[in-house]
């Protein structure tokens, strides 16, 4: 039951944000170079200044970009977050009623055990004399009974006959 609750999707959401979170720490670097050798460039070479200008307006919206995109990859992982989320509970719940039936059919089985206990102790604990009392009292109805039962019908073929 858990393989069908745990996948590699918030691990693979994680990664993509870790990436793109380590993409994002490079274009800052990049940014600060670019700024140290904008303050560094001296003021008459025009077409240098420039040209960093131009590459730090474009590291800008690039990291402008990248950070639409971490939010969006941030909004998607929490989407994936919560529905595995939702896989563990019902999972768990699933696991939980299993266990109680476990325990109920432990119990159960348990308190049949104690029950059998007891007939056998009872069976085996019978008086002797007591039990040979019982059965010449059954035997002896039996045969009576069956005395009976042959007059009867010895009477009732007679009168037939």
């Amino acid at each position: 039951m858990a393989c069908n609750a745990i996948d590699t999707s918030a691990s693979r959401a994680v990664d993509n944000i870790s990436n793109l979170c380590n993409e994002l720490s490079v274009m800052d670097n990049k940014l600060t170079a670019v700024k140290k050798r904008i303050a560094d460039c001296d003021e008459n070479n025009t077409e240098e200044l420039k040209s960093l200008n131009e590459l730090k307006k474009q590291i800008e919206t690039e990291m402008s970009l990248h950070r639409t995109v971490i939010t969006d990859a941030l909004g998607s992982a929490i989407t994936t977050c919560q529905k595995m989320q939702d896989k563990l509970n019902v999972a768990l719940a699933n696991h939980g009623s299993r266990y109680s039936r476990m325990a109920m059919t432990k119990t159960k089985l348990q308190d049949q055990e104690i029950d059998v206990e007891e007939a056998k102790s009872e069976n085996e604990d019978a008086d002797i004399g007591d039990a040979y009392v019982n059965f010449t009292e059954a035997n002896l109805l039996y045969q009576s009974t069956l005395q009976a039962t042959s007059k009867v019908l010895g009477q009732s073929l007679l009168n037939f006959i």
